[in-house]
């Protein structure tokens, strides 16, 4: 296990060009200290960290501190979704960036989906708000609703009923493991396209999913799992 800054900066060392990147974060924590693992007992025996994982050493500009070593991770492609990007790889993503920068720099090839392909001349409009430049990216594809049942911010919102479909299937497919499998081959693996997936949403499904232009998300959709009403 790791938590999400220590896998961010595995990928940050990629970017760097470095073996590994030093850290102190998980100090205090059970992977760091085993003795402060409160689930011992209930296990009845000591977790073990994978070999590799980290390693702790002595820093050598600061006697008796240690510091934790995290290996570099290097993928060989990245998918990212975006709502924007120009057919020479240039993207766009509006809202909270994350670490799709770095996630983008770190791979060997990059793979960009966006809801829009347009043209270079549009995104040298306020390009301080471009973040992935050209020279990172193999290939682009206009994937409209691609981020779907998640949101894409400017352009639609959470898919409440599908979302609220997928934690009942996965509830209940912890008793029966052929509901869950059904659920599977009829939305994931039963799809032949995306075109064919969104079709199979149906169009009034997709235009409730619409973003407000002054918020960004669909201020009128449900939001209570519990109190959902049927999918238009």
């Amino acid at each position: 296990d790791e938590s999400h800054y220590m896998l961010s900066l595995r990928f940050v060392a990629r970017w760097l060009g470095v073996p590994f990147i030093p850290t102190y974060t998980a100090r205090g924590s059970d992977l760091w200290n085993p003795e402060f693992d409160n689930l011992w007992d209930l296990r009845g025996r000591q977790h073990k960290v994978a070999r590799g994982k980290f390693e702790v050493v002595e820093d050598p500009f600061h006697e008796g501190e240690l510091v934790r070593l995290l290996p570099a991770i290097n993928p060989d492609v990245t998918i990212l979704h975006a709502q924007m990007a120009a057919p020479d790889g240039t993207t766009r993503i509006l809202g909270a960036h994350f670490d799709d920068f770095i996630h983008a720099a770190a791979a060997d090839h990059v793979i960009v989906t966006c809801e829009q392909v347009v043209s270079r001349e549009t995104l040298a409009v306020n390009p301080e708000m471009n973040l992935i430049p050209s020279v990172y990216v193999d290939a682009v594809c206009e994937v409209p609703y691609g981020a779907h049942p998640g949101s894409c911010l400017g352009y639609y919102d959470y898919d409440p009923w599908f979302l609220n479909e997928l934690v009942r299937v996965t509830r209940d497919g912890e008793r029966d493991p052929e509901v869950f499998q059904r659920w599977l081959e009829e939305w994931v693996l039963g799809a032949e396209s995306h075109g064919a997936y969104l079709e199979k949403l149906g169009l009034k499904r997709l235009l409730a999913l619409r973003a407000d232009p002054a918020l960004g998300y669909a201020p009128g959709l449900p939001r209570r799992l519990h109190e959902m009403p049927p999918p238009p």
